[in-house]
């Protein structure tokens, strides 16, 4: 960052404390839109990504992990974006992440219809901010399972429509 010395009005004759100034303001401005710039960024900790389908199921399955260092106080974002389908168009599938595992604590909850069209896939994107109590490593699951219905449900994805699952530092 820049420093300015501002001197007093009265010295301020000569041309090469006006040129000081001049170039010391340019400066500050400079970092101003540095400032600016990356001021609402966050930062990716890590990432999982996922290029194909999950086997079918109806019981709450888990779709994707992953793991982060994260460190005591400071808050993340943990964001699960994917696709999901039913067999039959007649339900809703419901999303969640959670800590740990599958039976770990639920962070975020999310429903999607399935009832347009069988074989269609819907997208299902859960968020949510997490404060870390600790500084470790830490797992998130992103898990889904058939709520209502009578299809079988796929977790979709694809090299051209990967599912991700990822952790981004935000703040503290």
């Amino acid at each position: 960052m820049t420093t300015i010395v501002v001197p007093s009005v009265g010295d301020v004759t000569d041309p090469e404390t006006i040129q000081q100034i001049h170039d010391d303001v340019v400066a500050l401005e400079s970092d101003v839109a540095t400032l600016q710039t990356d001021v609402g960024k966050m930062v990716r900790v890590n990432t999982t990504t996922r290029t194909s389908n999950s086997g079918t199921f109806t019981a709450e399955t888990v779709l994707d992990t992953v793991a982060a260092s994260l460190v005591s106080g400071r808050t993340y974002v943990v964001t699960f974006r994917g696709h999901v389908q039913s067999s039959v168009a007649d339900g809703y599938v419901r999303g969640r992440i959670r800590e740990d595992n599958i039976s770990g604590t639920e962070r975020m909850i999310d429903q999607v219809p399935t009832t347009a069209a069988a074989s269609q896939a819907f997208p299902l994107v859960m968020q949510f901010e997490y404060t870390a109590s600790a500084t470790a490593s830490k797992t998130f699951a992103a898990t889904a399972q058939r709520q209502v219905g009578t299809g079988n449900i796929t977790a979709t994805a694809a090299a051209t429509a990967p599912t991700y699952l990822t952790v981004d530092y935000l703040s503290g």
